[in-house]
């Protein structure tokens, strides 16, 4: 199944921004936590006060939890980082939807497939999944 349809699986399921690239990495490694998706919860929408984007801070989560910790943060969370804001010109959830939730509607699930494809190479290119 590809990208675009299990994020729209996951929306359907009511997993928000940082729930779904959780659970697509981890469905990816063949690690089934559902505690470790629900914890990414806390992420959703900007931590729920328009802070930085669920997707990104899954995302940074997701690449620790599989390189572990010291190479996710000081190798590949650098590189992330730089392509997610230059992808997307922003890194909290109020600039990257324009300050207008009905953005999140069709904004959000692009960004969420864009995010874990690029998650997705990364780890990919280092040999973790």
């Amino acid at each position: 199944m590809d990208v675009k349809t299990r994020v729209a699986k996951a929306k359907e399921a009511e997993y928000c921004c940082s729930e779904t690239i959780m659970k697509l990495g981890l469905e990816d490694l063949k690690i089934e936590d559902e505690k470790l998706i629900d914890a990414m919860g806390a992420f959703c929408g900007g931590m729920g006060a328009g802070q930085v984007c669920g997707a990104l801070a899954a995302s940074v989560s997701l690449m620790c939890v599989t390189a572990g910790r010291a190479v996710g943060k000081k190798e590949i969370r650098p590189e992330f980082m730089k392509w997610f804001g230059e992808k997307f010109g922003a890194l909290d959830c109020p600039t990257l939807i324009d300050n207008d939730v009905e953005n999140k509607k069709t904004r959000c699930p692009l960004l969420i497939e864009q995010t874990y494809e690029k998650v997705a190479e990364i780890l990919k290119e280092r040999g973790y999944i």
